[in-house]
């Protein structure tokens, strides 16, 4: 089952390290384990200021942006891994330190948009300045490892339909 779910397709078997399928667990449970660990602290922080807003009809509720994350945190430890398999080229190396800028920048959102508890052009601000560096990482990934690029897709639509209802938001919300 493993060898089906992590092979990758896309590359030349001959560019790559030597790495065991469980690493990519490794990977996804670590950036689940500091993604939800950021959000905890951020909501921790505690804001109300969402209660009191209008929301576009598309708005998901609050609980389905934590299952989602449930979701998009372990595939981005896998799209990851793949690239830190072939991290001895250059492209991967490059890859790995957009990641790292990018990762920071994803873990923030939350604290920053909690501490900032009273407007909503916060949150639009930091999911355009977070989708920057998403689409920066894509790009990497994609010189890197095509399949670890392929992984990372869902995460990036995802970050943009969030900026789009966000900007939806602030615009019904401005008085």
């Amino acid at each position: 089952m493993h060898k089906i779910i992590f092979q990758e397709p896309c590359e030349p078997k001959g560019k790559r390290q030597k790495s065991p399928w469980w690493m990519a667990l490794v990977f996804a449970i670590g950036i689940l384990t500091l993604g939800m660990l950021a959000a905890l602290w951020g909501y921790s922080i505690g804001s109300g200021y969402e209660q009191q807003v209008v929301n576009p009809p598309i708005y998901p509720p609050e609980w389905f942006f934590w299952g989602i994350w449930l979701v998009l945190y372990p595939m981005l430890g896998v799209s990851t891994w793949y690239v830190w398999r072939r991290r001895q080229e250059p492209s991967a190396k490059i890859a790995l330190v957009v990641f790292v800028i990018h990762f920071i920048a994803n873990l923030s959102w939350v604290p920053v948009v909690h501490a900032t508890q009273s407007t909503l052009a916060v949150p639009v601000l930091m999911d355009i300045f977070v989708d920057l560096f998403v689409f920066a990482t894509a790009s990497a990934y994609w010189r890197a490892s095509k399949t670890a690029f392929l992984w990372l897709l869902p995460y990036l639509a995802w970050n943009v339909f969030t900026t789009f209802i966000k900007i939806w938001r602030l615009l019904l919300n401005v008085s």
